[in-house]
């Protein structure tokens, strides 16, 4: 196994949102280059940036220089993976990390499973106007809408790649390996550059649904159902489960996995500057164990903190108040 590593001069991305979740964390861009999509293919780069507190350090390739490197680089990524909190990936949640899970099964190396995914590909699918008049969701077609394209060194796609890689174990040719590592290396520098589509996506509605991480426990999605809001995720934690009237909720946790389940209150057929609402739902916060002031909002009225009016929710305040309550919980039966 090859293990290739330098710093990184590029600029660094910044968006608030984005840093609100993400800053005090550490994370990397990741991206893998196989021999085929299916189980029995093999593994043959694993590339990283590595980011801390939301600033990008430095490059990490690991290059299969054979077929009995791949175990090799299996374990070296765990150990990289064990100390992150979050990857940012380009469709990563349906390949990426499937394939680098199943591959350490087969070569029983332990993984970091619960380590939290930021896609990229699933962030403008599900959370992205722009989605509507690209031809396709091909990350080079986001680095062309981007205007970025340019920037890329690389000449080969990830089928060119992986022939090459099928000469270079007959031939080891220099020139195979260094056109695999280049096309490897600019699709990480881009896919960090690619970050720049948070700007034109709705993050808070992304975060909602994919959870977020946090360095206790990682939220995998929330949903207000009915009048209740719903978060599950997983926490390293002995089984138990609490019932708190007094705040009314529930919260289970079996198996590493964990269900907030926190009751709210629904008004119905109200009007507001003249327009009828149907239904929303809030939390009293005057009832509650939270600051107020921790909420200075346009959706905190009299200590009332609104989530939901009608069928639209408010992303960011359902995200921010997820995290206070399980923070809560945690504090309040020592977890």
């Amino acid at each position: 196994m090859k293990i290739l590593k330098k710093k990184i001069d590029i600029e660094k991305f910044h968006f608030a949102p984005f840093n609100h979740y993400f800053q005090e964390y550490s994370g990397a861009i990741l991206d893998i280059e196989t021999t085929g999509l299916f189980k029995h293919d093999a593994i043959i780069l694993v590339g990283l940036i590595i980011i801390e507190k939301s600033e990008p350090k430095y490059s990490i390739q690991l290059f299969a220089e054979n077929t009995d490197d791949e175990k090799k680089i299996l374990e070296k990524t765990s150990k990289i993976l064990n100390d992150l909190d979050y990857v940012i990936t380009y469709n990563g949640a349906s390949f990426d990390m499937p394939f680098i899970v199943n591959k350490a099964k087969k070569y029983k190396v332990k993984i970091n499973t619960t380590l939290y995914n930021f896609d990229l590909f699933n962030l403008i699918r599900s959370c992205s106007p722009i989605r509507e008049f690209l031809p396709n969701l091909k990350q080079k077609t986001i680095e062309t809408y981007l205007g970025i394209n340019d920037c890329r060194q690389d000449q080969i796609s990830g089928k060119q790649s992986a022939d090459n890689y099928t000469k270079y174990l007959k031939t080891k040719e220099v020139v195979l390996e260094n056109e695999i590592l280049l096309h490897n290396y600019d699709d990480i520098l881009q896919l960090y550059r690619c970050l720049n589509i948070i700007k034109k996506s709705d993050i808070h509605q992304y975060i909602y649904k994919y959870g977020f991480p946090t360095a206790r426990y990682t939220v995998h999605n929330i949903d207000i159902h009915k009048k209740t809001l719903i978060a599950q995720g997983e926490i390293n934690s002995i089984d138990f489960q609490i019932y708190d009237d007094e705040y009314k909720l529930k919260f289970r946790v079996k198996d590493n996995k964990f269900k907030l389940i926190q009751e709210l209150t629904q008004l119905t057929n109200l009007m507001q500057d003249a327009t009828k609402i149907d239904k929303i739902l809030f939390l009293d916060l005057n009832e509650y164990y939270f600051n107020i002031d921790e909420y200075n909002d346009k959706n905190l009225y009299n200590g009332c903190l609104l989530l939901q009016s009608d069928e639209e929710v408010n992303y960011a305040t359902a995200n921010k108040l997820t995290k206070n309550i399980i923070q809560f919980i945690i504090d309040r039966y020592n977890i």
